[in-house]
């Protein structure tokens, strides 16, 4: 569990996605966290 978005975006840019999913759920917005820019970013690295 996260609470810090900023810590979650570095752990999320720190895994391998190749042949991965991801589902993020929350009752919240992410504390703003741009997620088509982090799945544009993630996707690129692996």
């Amino acid at each position: 569990m996260f609470t810090d978005s900023r810590a979650l975006a570095a752990f999320l840019h720190e895994q391998n996605w190749t042949d991965a999913n991801l589902l993020m759920m929350s009752s919240g917005t992410f504390d703003g966290l741009d997620l088509a820019k982090l799945a544009e970013a993630v996707t690129k690295e692996s």
